[in-house]
């Protein structure tokens, strides 16, 4: 499950890699850990609000 440590250890990613060749660029091994705590977030997002979002509205 998601948690706030894994949330709080993706912000610096935002703005650190962000442009590459101004900064050392992320390793493999870092951009592997940070796309997995990133997917659980988002699935731990998605399942929090899913129940509140309406149905789309057919036109």
């Amino acid at each position: 499950m998601a948690s706030l440590e894994q949330a709080r250890a993706l912000t610096p990613l935002a703005t650190e890699f962000r442009y590459p060749g101004d900064v050392m660029e992320p390793t493999m091994e870092q951009a592997i850990l940070a796309l997995a705590q990133a997917r659980d977030i988002h699935t731990y997002v998605v399942r929090l609000v899913e129940p509140h979002l309406q149905p789309p509205f057919s036109t």
